[in-house]
């Protein structure tokens, strides 16, 4: 090959690169540093949308159960399950012992059989792609930097002590629900208080206290300064479903002829992981965000892989989302999203709301 059929070679390629970026750059919003896949922003809003009208649903369906006797009960939103993560893996330990999901919250299980799949198949992108809180920590960084101008990373000695506190945490509740035992489980997912934790947790915000007003404002402020604070330290399902997500085929892949070393896919990811001196991303930190294959000024040089193919953010964005809506139809179908709690049952259980405390307590 001579010096002008090298020169052409490289001009194609270069061309070929560009217009990759402009691609890339269609594809994603942000600064130039920092950019983000639409369509990722776009199932975090519709997530959050979603979470607002469950929230709506729950506070008509237990108002009408406590004031208002002549009218029929509205639908419990059965997918308020999802914010009880805890009950979800006592049912899933409850379903193992007994043969039977429960009757009370087997949404709570169906959503955590779910976000486990997914976990298994797109690594960790529940935690960045449809949780709420996932989604409220990145808007409260994002507003950091806003502000800031950046935000803080802790140092080692502090980071590695603290990101195991959500492991702790993990390991704590999976402890608590094997040393109750399969009847001490079975027990409380059918105790009054258990039948009435979602709207427990609703009164929770909307009552809320001193202390959880003051830990409220603490979380928010760490989060707007220490990016994705509450994932990153606290969050015990991220613990385990980073465990799941260890296992999947999905991988960020670095292309070292490509890359440049520019250090951006470092500087915005938001668990800190040494992506530009790697050459696949293994660690259960990742949140399956993308936002370092999103900011990469080289799209060759960070690409998304699945046994050792390349995927489009796309195909990652509609599959979790199909998995999503797929096992919810099926638990639809199969009689195993709405409870069986009667409405009569409800009404009593609501009134009498205060009464309830956790049947672990003396």
């Amino acid at each position: 090959m001579n010096l002008v059929q090298i020169a052409q070679k490289k001009n194609i390629t270069l061309k070929n690169k560009n217009q990759d970026l402009i691609i890339r750059r269609q594809s994603t919003w942000g600064t130039t540093k920092f950019r983000r896949f639409k369509l990722r922003t776009t199932i975090q809003i519709g997530m959050i949308f979603l979470c607002i009208w469950i929230g709506l649903e729950l506070y008509f369906f237990a108002y009408t159960a406590m004031y208002r006797n002549g009218l029929p009960l509205p639908t419990r939103p059965a997918g308020v399950d999802g914010f009880l993560p805890i009950t979800g893996l006592m049912g899933l330990y409850d379903w193992f012992q007994f043969g039977e999901l429960n009757t009370v919250h087997p949404s709570a299980t169906i959503l955590l059989i779910t976000f486990i799949i997914i976990s298994f198949i797109f690594r960790k992108t529940f935690c960045s792609w449809l949780c709420p809180i996932g989604t409220l920590s990145e808007w409260l960084a994002t507003l950091g930097r806003k502000i800031l101008k950046k935000n803080f990373k802790l140092t080692k000695w502090m980071d590695y002590p603290l990101r195991s506190l959500k492991y702790l945490l993990f390991f704590f509740f999976l402890y608590s629900i094997f040393a109750m035992g399969k009847w001490g489980v079975h027990y409380f997912l059918h105790s009054p208080y258990n039948k009435v934790a979602d709207v427990k947790m609703g009164l929770f915000f909307i009552q809320l206290g001193t202390i959880g007003a003051i830990v409220l404002i603490v979380l928010v402020i760490a989060s707007i300064l220490i990016y994705n604070f509450w994932c990153r330290y606290l969050c015990p399902y991220g613990a385990l479903l980073g465990f799941f997500s260890f296992f999947s085929p999905l991988q960020v892949t670095r292309n070292a002829d490509d890359c440049t070393d520019c250090g951006i896919c470092n500087q915005v990811c938001s668990a800190n992981l040494p992506i530009m001196s790697k050459n696949k991303i293994y660690s259960v930190e990742c949140t399956g965000c993308f936002d370092c294959v999103a900011s990469c000024p080289i799209p060759s040089a960070l690409t998304t892989k699945m046994v050792h193919k390349k995927v489009k953010i796309s195909f990652i964005g509609i599959g979790l989302v199909s998995i999503f809506i797929g096992i919810w139809l099926l638990a639809k179908v199969t009689d195993h999203w709405d409870n069986k709690i009667s409405d009569q049952e409800y009404r009593k259980l609501i009134k009498n709301i205060n009464e309830y405390s956790h049947p672990g307590r003396k």
